[in-house]
């Protein structure tokens, strides 16, 4: 997590902080859902030559989606501890700023229809997505709660 701290939050202003965490939201997105794709591609092709296994949907929730919640949570934080008093509203605010890559990014996901893409690797992938564009703005908001300044 040290390595992250340098994208956080320097200010308090909520347009910038927004910006900065939509930058560093879309570089996450993009890593994350290649990696999604990649593992649920992979296992599909394995489930084509007739061994008969799950999708990993566990293993993307375990390795994209808890760090991807910690990360806006520790972002949240980080830009609670910038404000004054600590405030719900602007943490929400400046994760549904953050989240906008999300919002776009899933809508091309939702519509990737021109592509020559597995339709069920698609839908799992929207479905885990929508749930983390829903509540990753959540957690910012509880983490700009949290302005206890002992860790």
């Amino acid at each position: 997590m040290n390595r992250l701290v340098k994208f956080f939050p320097k200010t308090d202003n909520l347009a910038v902080e927004g910006s900065r965490l939509a930058l560093f939201n879309l570089a996450m997105l993009v890593v994350g859902v290649l990696f999604s794709y990649g593992v649920l591609w992979i296992i599909g092709k394995i489930r084509t030559l007739g061994i008969p296994i799950p999708l990993p949907v566990w293993l993307v929730m375990l390795f994209v989606g808890i760090p991807y919640f910690i990360i806006w949570f520790e972002y949240g934080r980080a830009f609670g501890l910038k404000l004054k008093k600590p405030n719900f509203f602007k943490g929400l605010l400046v994760g549904i700023i953050g989240q906008i890559p999300g919002f776009l990014l899933y809508y091309i996901i939702t519509k990737a229809n021109f592509m020559e893409i597995d339709k069920e690797i698609i839908r799992i992938i929207s479905t885990i997505f929508r749930t983390f564009i829903i509540t990753v703005p959540i957690m910012a908001a509880l983490g700009s709660l949290d302005t206890k300044k002992d860790r």
